[in-house]
């Protein structure tokens, strides 16, 4: 995640995974980088888990 936010110049960056919703991250190093890991929880359809993803990853965004 260090290269991505640093290749990118990016305010955040976060892996995104499907289990047990979770939104865990914090600021790491000197430079302020945020930083998460999120969990989605999965659907019986694969748009219901695109809109869980849609909805939790711009929660963390906001």
């Amino acid at each position: 995640m260090y290269v991505y936010h640093e290749y990118f110049k990016a305010e955040k960056v976060a892996l995104v995974y499907p289990g047990a919703e979770l939104i865990k991250g914090g600021k790491y190093f000197d430079k302020d980088m945020a930083c998460a890991l999120i969990r989605i929880p999965t659907d019986s359809t694969v748009s219901a888990w695109q809109e869980g993803v849609k909805e939790v990853v711009g929660r963390w965004m906001a």
